[in-house]
Formats: structure tokens, sequence, C-alpha cells
């Protein structure tokens, strides 16, 4: 744990390698920010329970943060976390989340259990590019997510990727949501075809301090987008907490 400096805790998407965060962490890095980053990774276990993830992140938070206050940022897949650690007291000064569910998000989820990475091997650069970042697109950001795949691929990890998969395509809103005064950002992006916009409303039950914002980007919005979240943070992270 380092003190004296603001926390920053990063929940990744679906891939669970906090891998496609490399973009954010530039621009934070050219930023200056003094700041303790710490990204959980997802395929250290083989047990994919919400519940069970949650108490090994809460573990996560005390290992780096101890009883510090953090920014936590929950993307995409993560989200689905969101009610179970604030059943806990944590120490949380700010919470963002982009393109979050707390149910199935579309019809493409649903197909867990026909998806493979390996598919998009076949899938030509200039395509997957266009489908996965618009006109946002990149060698950076294709050759990025073509890094993801492999990793997902491997036969120790592909699993937990499927069960997170079949975590999405099963989500339901639990019956019992905790009430946070914890202030809450929901980032939307103006092309993500994967989650919809009114997605976020769900949140609304869990914080009494919210606010949407759709700003330019596509589902991956942390590649496309990440100024969107700099210019969040840098209200947050430009001066030590009280």
């Amino acid at each position: 744990m380092i003190k004296n400096m603001n926390n920053l805790l990063l929940l990744s998407g679906m891939d669970g390698t906090g891998i496609l965060f490399r973009p954010l962490l530039t621009k934070l890095e050219i930023c200056a920010f003094d700041v303790h980053i710490a990204i959980y990774d997802f395929n250290t276990d083989d047990n994919q329970n919400l519940s069970h993830q949650a108490n090994n992140i809460i573990k996560f938070i005390h290992t780096n943060f101890g009883n510090e206050p953090f920014i936590v940022v929950f993307e995409s897949y993560s989200s689905l976390l969101v009610p179970y650690l604030l059943k806990h007291e944590l120490n949380i000064h700010k919470s963002y989340i982009i393109g979050g569910f707390l149910t199935c998000p579309s019809v493409m989820a649903k197909w867990e259990k026909l998806f493979h990475p390996i598919w998009t091997a076949w899938i030509p650069n200039k395509l997957l590019g266009w489908l996965l970042f618009r006109h946002w697109a990149n060698d950076e950001l294709i050759g990025l997510f073509r890094e993801v795949l492999v990793i997902i691929d491997k036969p120790d990890v592909l699993p937990l990727f499927k069960k997170r998969l079949s975590n999405i395509a099963c989500a339901k809103i639990p019956h019992e949501l905790p009430k946070s005064s914890i202030p809450c950002v929901y980032l939307s992006a103006s092309h993500d075809k994967l989650v919809g916009i009114n997605a976020g409303l769900a949140f609304k039950a869990l914080f009494d301090d919210m606010a949407f914002n759709i700003v330019s980007g596509t589902h991956f919005l942390l590649q496309t987008n990440p100024d969107c979240l700099i210019d969040e943070l840098n209200k947050n992270l430009s001066t030590k907490w009280v």
C-alpha cells in the first residue's frame, strides 16, 4: 500500500485482464496525477461467481489501499459487481460506471454458448476495427484487442471467460439492493451497440447521488475516448482528498 497518494481501482470488462485499460493508463501518465492505480485480474480464480469475486476484490482493495479512500471504475461487465460491493463498508470516494448493466444488456450477450474468441482471427483488421471502434479505429487499438484475444484463448483462461459470458446472459437485478450515498457517474457511449442507453437507469436504485453523461465513443469507451474519464478524474485526482 502506498500512502499519501490518491487511490484508483480499475475493474475491467468481460476480458477480465485489464489490458484494455492501456490507453487510459497512458493518458493518466501524461497527466502526471499523483495516484496509486490498482487493476484487479479476474482470471486468477476459477470461481467466477459474482459474490465470490466481490469478496476477492474486497481483499484486493485492503491489500492495495488499506482503509484509505479510493475511486473505483467499473467497466462494462464488472458493473455486475456493484450491488455486491456496496453491501460492504468500503471507503469509496467516488464511483464511475462505464457502459454498465445489471441485467443482460442485449440479445448478443445471450449467445455465450456459441461465441469463441478464435473466430475473430478470421475477421480482417479493417472490419474488426469498424465493428469494435467505428471511426476511432487504428492499428494500436486493433492490436490491443487481438493481444487480449490471445490471452482469452488460453486453455486456463477461456473457461473463465465463458463463465463471465454466462454471468451476463443470466444477469438479473438482485432482489435486495443496497442504497449508497457515494457519488456515482454513469458514462454511456454515443455509439454503443452492445449496451442500450437506458441500461444505466437501473443503477439509480443503488445511488442517491448519480449523474448520467453521454459521450462520444463505442462500447469500448475507455479505448476510443479515454479523455472522457480523464476529464472526470481530473476533478478528483488533481488534489489530495480530505
